[in-house]
């Protein structure tokens, strides 16, 4: 975890605190790769219905020429995923959910750096190459915080409350109960009114 987005979440605990909301350090208890495991499985096995569908409509088979490499390389392996495989990353990935769900039981709101280092350079996921596990170990590798939340439906927001030294906005997330988006709009209008950040603008090299 970069120092950077560390400081931004302490900042946004401070602020939080300032703003007269109670403040406690915790985690939900579930298990991350497993959960992510098996919500990329079944994403990604998705792929190949989605696929046959464009290739019946068109009427023609999808090539290399029509996806981005990495897509393509997605396709072929869903395509080789079987019904099983595919209903028991569905259970895992639900059950996964259900235990995360819990830690809201006791508490409103979820804070996590939005990513584990500052705003990267354009192109350093690149998508034009076929190494799946590769681009996804970078990806997470970056953004572990928001999938979990793609996986359970629970609202999540990022919000640039931290500025790195070099002039970049550091993303704050917060994620809520499920259903309830407008507690986390309410908190993020709250947040903004306090520390507002519309009219900031990194330096353009």
């Amino acid at each position: 975890m970069d120092a950077e987005c560390s400081a931004a979440v302490q900042h946004a605990a401070t602020l939080l605190e300032d703003l007269g909301h109670d403040v406690e350090e915790a985690r939900p208890e579930f298990d991350w790769k497993l959960l992510i495991d098996a919500q990329m499985n079944v994403l990604m096995s998705g792929l190949g219905p989605m696929v046959a569908t464009m290739e019946r409509l068109n009427g023609k088979p999808v090539t290399e020429s029509d996806l981005e490499p990495l897509t393509f390389a997605i396709v072929a392996r869903a395509r080789q995923e079987s019904l099983e495989r595919y209903l028991d990353s569905l259970m895992r990935m639900q059950l996964e959910v259900r235990r995360m769900a819990a830690f809201f039981e006791t508490f409103d709101i979820l804070v996590t750096p939005t990513m584990t280092a500052p705003p990267p350079q354009l192109g350093c996921l690149p998508t034009d190459g076929r190494d799946v596990d590769g681009f996804l170990a970078r990806l997470f590798d970056l953004a572990p915080f928001a999938a979990p939340f793609n996986a359970s439906g629970q609202p999540a927001i990022s919000l640039p409350l931290h500025w790195s030294a070099g002039g970049l906005p550091v993303g704050v997330q917060f994620a809520g109960r499920y259903g309830e988006d407008a507690t986390l709009l309410q908190l993020a209008a709250q947040i903004e009114e306090a520390q507002p950040w519309a009219s900031r603008r990194p330096k353009l090299a």
